[in-house]
């Protein structure tokens, strides 16, 4: 063999080890943020839920950061690393990325206490080792981690035990003692592993649009059985929570989702048959009310509407007659017309937020959305007083707790303390200032940008279902706050959509 040959044939197998590597640590990091990191729970159970994530996020990047170093280490010893960050392959999702990584970096250096911002012991763990882990291990992962069917296989299985146990826990079964741990007015305030309600939120507006549009496009008997199972569950999942940031995130993400899935009659047939199952399980619900009322009537919410109103029912007699027209109606209408009923549906979800919107607006005070209206304003009050370089940078992660406590009692006291906004916009805005702000917004606009230009050349299967979980999220931090566990889950999915849409992602194997 000569020398040419034998150091082309050990370049490939460097590089194939190198890119190896760099998908083993890529799955390792998306496995333990999708399967460690929700089940995860500390001896203290619900008490200290938020820390125990926290800490978890701590022990998982440290292990994922070490596993990065050791690849690139590996490709300098090989001397035959290509770099895989260069400029040529950057697109405006990078760039706003690393706005967002260089404003949480600034608003540390600039932060009073920076081991508190490093942790976020301040807040709900979100501090500035998470955001920078978070931001670090996107760029790593968008290049490294090829979607596959058993990638996600494995984390829906888990869901699914997560989505059961959420459902046990909203009618009193306590499968693995946790109430001994809490007080009785928090059992339905905190869910499975994952915590309280605004988390599972979080996390339901995840996987729920992956379910979904995964069903609409299975292949196999075995995969639309697998997939349409896992859609429901989580439905339940969301129902059971009786919150309402969950179901603001799914409206949202109706808007794309609908005509997405009215693009064949295919798709359409099989979301009448998801309608059909998830009114089988409303309706059972609303036979569980007549035993346990106290908790499925408990407060006003959606769900409980759901419940009380027999939409079940109403739901599974719609789809049922809709799938019937599909099944033999079909050929005297044609696919496009679909999508014009489509976009009339979602003229109407619009004209319905908008509606509600305007309702808001008219009746809001310091008592909205459980004191919501009250945070809200202390947060604008609190920006008003800030210094230019505080309105520039924020005052870090994690560290508006003080400040806005003192504001936010005086509109609305509770005696309680208020370390978060509950809206994405206003943390960034009070956190990172006007700099991070504009990073963050900026990375938004881009996703949506980029799901619309792409529709005009069609989208895979994964980019629809990034994209739409990434709506729904985006749908429930207009109420919701950025948590340990669900922040981290975020930077996956938006590593996901960039890897699919400019990466070698490819479709699911």
């Amino acid at each position: 063999m000569s020398k040419s040959k034998h150091k082309a044939r050990q370049k490939d197998s460097n590089v194939t080890l190198n890119q190896t590597l760099g998908s083993l640590v890529s799955k390792l990091w998306f496995y333990l943020v999708f399967i460690l990191l929700p089940l995860y729970m500390n001896k203290d159970m619900y008490t200290a839920m938020i820390q125990a994530k926290g800490k978890c996020f701590w022990f998982i990047g440290v292990i994922c950061i070490a596993g990065v170093i050791i690849y690139y280490i590996q490709g300098v010893i090989s001397k035959q690393y290509q770099w895989n960050i260069t400029l040529k392959q950057w697109n405006l999702l990078d760039v706003g990325m690393l706005l967002f990584g260089i404003s949480v970096l600034i608003s540390f250096l600039l932060s009073e206490d920076k081991l508190m911002c490093l942790k976020g012991e301040n807040g709900f763990y979100c501090g500035t080792f998470l955001c920078l882990t978070s931001v670090m291990l996107y760029f790593f992962l968008s290049r490294n981690l090829i979607s596959t069917k058993q990638l996600w296989d494995m984390v829906m299985i888990v869901s699914d035990i997560i989505f059961v146990w959420i459902f046990l826990n909203s009618v009193s079964v306590d499968i693995l003692n946790m109430h001994d741990a809490i007080i009785v007015e928090q059992y339905f305030s905190y869910f499975a592993s994952l915590g309280n309600s605004n988390s599972v939120s979080a996390y339901l507006c995840f996987l729920i649009p992956v379910g979904l549009v995964f069903f609409l496009n299975a292949d196999k008997k075995s995969d639309q059985w697998f997939y349409g199972s896992f859609a429901v569950l989580g439905i339940l999942a969301a129902v059971s929570i009786h919150t309402e940031g969950v179901w603001i995130g799914l409206v949202i993400m109706l808007l794309v989702f609908l005509p997405y899935s009215f693009s064949s009659w295919e798709r359409l047939e099989r979301l009448m048959v998801l309608g059909m199952a998830v009114g089988g399980v409303l309706f059972i619900l609303k036979l569980f009310s007549l035993f346990i009322p106290e908790r499925m009537y408990l407060g006003v919410s959606i769900s409980t509407y759901l419940i009380r109103y027999w939409a079940g029912a109403v739901l599974f007699i719609v789809c049922f007659l809709v799938y019937l027209y599909c099944r033999k109606g079909r050929r005297y209408v044609k696919e496009a017309i679909l999508k014009k009923i489509s976009y009339v549906l979602v003229a109407m979800i619009v004209i319905g937020i908008a509606g509600y919107v305007l309702s808001v607006i008219r009746s809001f005070d310091a008592s909205y959305g459980s004191g919501r209206g009250a945070i809200w304003m202390g947060s604008v009050q609190l920006f008003g007083e800030y210094s230019v370089t505080e309105k520039l940078f924020g005052l870090g992660t994690e560290m508006i707790k003080e400040r806005l406590t003192v504001l936010v009692s005086a509109i609305h006291n509770t005696g309680q303390n208020f370390a978060n906004c509950h809206n994405n916009i206003l943390e960034c805005l009070l956190s990172l200032g006007l700099f991070g702000l504009f990073s963050y917004i900026f990375v938004w606009v881009f996703v949506v940008k980029e799901y619309i230009d792409g529709l005009k050349k069609g989208v895979t299967k994964e980019q629809a279902a990034y994209f739409m979980a990434l709506i729904a999220y985006f749908g429930q931090s207009i109420v919701g706050n950025p948590y340990s566990l669900s922040a981290p889950i975020v930077f996956v999915m938006l590593a996901l959509l960039r890897n699919q849409s400019f990466g070698r992602g490819g479709a699911l194997q």
